[in-house]
This record gives structure tokens, sequence and C-alpha cells, in this order.
């Protein structure tokens, strides 16, 4: 199921903000110490942060690779068609001339 990296933010966003909410809430029934508390709510914001910097890194190799392949098949395709005649094209690529065909 592939995620939009909007989307992947946004929901570790709101993850992030509901735990820090029950953290805060449970820690005040609880009678935890505030330092205890604080330390809770920074390790669970670092481990969301982290997840977000993990999402952007994996959506930007994944887009880099799509585009190296892009890249490759634009290069393929991308010789020049030459007419040097009615209805016959030269396909040339890297200065040599590589074939030759009807036009249509």
């Amino acid at each position: 199921m592939d995620v939009t990296l909007s989307t992947m933010v946004e929901l570790l966003t709101m993850y992030r903000s509901e735990l820090l909410y029950y953290i805060q809430e449970k820690s005040h029934e609880n009678n935890v110490s505030t330092k205890t508390s604080h330390i809770l709510m920074n390790k669970s914001i670092q481990i969301f942060d982290q997840a977000v910097i993990d999402s952007i890194n994996n959506y930007n190799s994944k887009n880099e690779e799509a585009l190296d392949i892009m890249k490759k098949e634009i290069v393929k395709v991308s010789a020049p068609l030459v007419p040097v005649g009615d209805n016959i094209t030269v396909r040339s690529h890297s200065k040599h001339l590589q074939s030759c065909s009807p036009r249509d």
C-alpha cells in the first residue's frame, strides 16, 4: 500500500500529539514526577521525529530510483530523427548512424 509522504507525516504528527497527551494525562493520574514525564515525552518526540526523517529518506530514495529509470528511458528514445528524403528518416545516436527506416 503506497501512502503519500504528506499523509505519512500528517499521521505521524497526529499520533505523536495523541501519545504526548496520553502520557501527560496518565502521568498526572498516577502522580508521576514531572521530570520522569518530561523524559518519557522527550523520548517519544525523538522516536516520532526519527520516523518522519526515515519516511522522508525512504520517499526520496524511491523517487530517485524512479527518476534514474526515467532518465535512462528518455535517453533511449531521445535520439533525433533526421529526414533525409521523402518517406525516409535517419535515427542517429552519439554522432554515429544507428539505423535507417521509412517514415510513416
